[in-house]
C-alpha cells in the first residue's frame, strides 16, 4: 500500500508516553503497578545449600539459563488491586467468573465482602496481600489487566499460554524458574541465601514467630538484592507450572510439566515455620485450590518499547483519531511506533463515533477509513487493514518430483517418490 506523505511526526515521540505497554525508560514502574527488571541468566535450581530441613523434591540440583529478561512485582499483590479486578471484569458476587472461582468469598478468612453491589476488602487492609484466590483468579486478573493496558493476552480460556513465553508481553504468574531466580537476587546475586535476600528470616520475611498470625502489609521488611520484598514469607504465590519432578539435565526458559492436576506455589507464609521460607521450598495445590495463606505476584517478559513496529492510521476524512481511547491526532495520516498489544481504533466527528476497529498488533500494521455502503460501520464508513511487514515472495506454478529423488540412504520409508 502506497503511504501518504503527511506525517504526525511529534505523535511517533508521543506515542512512547501514552500507547507504550508500560515498560518505559524506568523498566521498573508499569502503569502504576511496580515491577523490577530481571536480567536474564544461568543458575542452579534446587536445594544448593544442601539444607538438611529440605524436601526431596528440591533435587536434584540442575542448571536453568533464561535467555530474556523479564519484571516481575516489586510486591505481592494487594486486596486493593485484586478489588479493582473483581469490580471491573464483572466477577459475580459468590467469586466466580468464566466458570471458575477467582477467590473463596465463602472463606471465614477471606478480606473481600459484597455489598451494595460491588465487593469491597476489610477496612484498613488495602496494601495487604489478597489471599484465598485460586490459581484461576490469579490468571484472570492477569488477562484483565493485560486487557487494561493494551497488552496482547498471556492466556488462553484454557490457563494456556498464547505464546512463545519469550514473547508474549501481557502479565501472567511468574514460571517456577522465574520466581526462584528472582528469590536468589537474580543477577545482582552474591550470596547463595537460605531466604530470599538473607540468611535471617525475621530481617526479610514474615513468618509464624513475627507475624502475629495474620498476613502484614507489603514492603515492610527488607528486599533482597534486586529490591523485590516478601518473596519469603507474607504468603505463598501461585506459579505458573504444573507441579512435577526435577530432572538432572539443563533447561533453557523452562515452563515446568505439561500436564499434572497441581499447580507450583513458592516463599512460605506468616503461618509458616522458617523451613519452608527458603527459596527452594515448593508447594502445591490444585488449580481450584485456595487458602489463607495463598496469593500471587505478578510477572512480564521484558522487551524494548517499539519493539515491533508502526501502527498507521490513514485518515482521508480528517477525522479525530482515538487509540485506546487516546486522541491520536487529526489528518490524513497518523503513525504510530508501538509495542505488540490491543489497540482500539476509533474515528470521531466531533462527539461522534463514525468508525471503529479493535485490532491485535503482532507487526506493522495499517489501518484506513473509507466511505461504507449503505448500512456498514457506524454512520456509513467502514475500516479496513493490513500488515505491512510480512514480506512475501511469489511461486510460479509447476510440475516437479516429490520425494527422496536423491535416494538419501537415511531416508524414511514415507518418502516414495512420485
Amino acid at each position: 500500500m502506497k503511504r501518504r506523505t503527511v506525517i504526525f511526526v511529534l505523535m511517533v515521540a508521543f506515542a512512547f508516553s501514552v500507547f507504550g505497554s508500560g515498560t518505559s525508560s524506568n523498566p521498573e514502574t508499569a502503569d502504576g503497578y511496580e515491577m523490577i527488571l530481571v536480567k536474564g541468566g544461568t543458575f542452579q535450581m534446587g536445594n544448593t545449600r544442601r539444607d538438611t530441613e529440605g524436601d526431596n523434591d528440591e533435587f536434584p540440583v540442575h542448571t536453568v539459563e533464561l535467555t530474556y529478561d523479564f519484571l516481575i512485582g516489586k510486591y505481592e499483590v494487594t486486596n486493593a488491586e485484586f478489588e479493582e479486578f473483581l469490580n471491573e471484569a464483572g466477577v459475580s458476587r459468590d467469586g466466580k467468573y468464566n466458570g471458575h472461582e477467582m477467590i473463596d468469598m465463602d472463606s471465614r478468612y477471606c478480606e473481600f465482602s459484597y455489598r451494595n453491589g460491588k465487593f469491597e476488602y476489610e477496612s484498613g487492609k488495602g496494601n495487604y496481600p489478597v489471599i484465598e484466590v485460586t490459581w484461576w483468579g490469579g490468571m484472570e486478573y492477569c488477562n484483565w489487566k493485560s486487557r487494561k493496558e493494551g497488552l496482547m493476552e498471556a492466556y488462553n480460556s484454557r490457563g494456556n499460554f498464547t505464546g512463545k513465553i519469550t514473547e508474549i508481553k501481557g502479565y501472567r504468574l511468574p514460571t517456577e524458574a522465574e520466581w526462584e531466580y528472582a528469590a536468589r537476587g537474580g543477577q545482582k546475586s552474591g550470596s547463595d541465601f537460605k531466604y530470599s535476600g538473607s540468611d535471617d528470616l525475621g530481617s526479610v520475611g514474615w513468618y509464624n514467630r513475627n507475624s502475629g498470625n495474620h498476613t502484614i502489609t507489603v514492603g515492610k521488611k527488607s528486599p533482597n538484592e534486586l529490591g523485590v520484598y516478601d518473596m519469603s514469607g507474607n504468603v505463598w504465590e501461585w506459579c505458573q507450572d504444573r507441579y512435577g519432578a526435577y530432572g538432572r539435565s539443563s533447561q533453557t526458559n523452562p515452563e515446568g510439566p505439561d500436564s499434572g492436576s497441581s499447580r507450583v506455589f513458592r516463599g512460605g507464609s506468616w503461618n509458616s515455620s522458617e523451613n519452608y521460607c527458603r527459596v527452594t521450598d515448593r508447594g502445591k495445590g490444585n488449580i481450584s485450590y485456595s487458602n489463607t495463606i495463598l496469593g500471587l505476584r505478578l510477572s512480564r517478559t521484558y522487551g524494548d518499547t517499539n519493539k515491533n513496529g508502526t501502527l498507521v492510521i490513514e485518515n482521508p476524512k480528517n477525522l479525530s483519531v482515538y487509540v485506546n481511547e487516546k486522541l491520536a491526532g487529526e489528518g490524513t495520516e497518523v503513525e504510530l511506533e508501538v509495542e505488540e498489544g490491543q489497540y482500539k481504533i476509533e474515528w470521531k466527528e466531533g462527539p461522534n463515533t463514525m468508525a471503529m476497529e479493535t485490532v491485535k498488533v503482532e507487526r506493522g500494521i495499517t489501518i484506513r477509513v473509507s466511505e461504507g455502503d449503505s448500512g456498514t460501520g457506524t454512520s456509513g464508513m467502514t475500516t479496513t487493514y493490513g500488515r505491512i511487514s510480512h514480506e512475501m515472495v511469489k511461486v510460479e506454478a509447476g510440475s516437479f518430483e516429490m520425494g527422496n529423488t536423491r535416494g538419501d540412504i537415511e531416508g524414511e520409508d514415507d518418502e516414495t517418490v512420485h
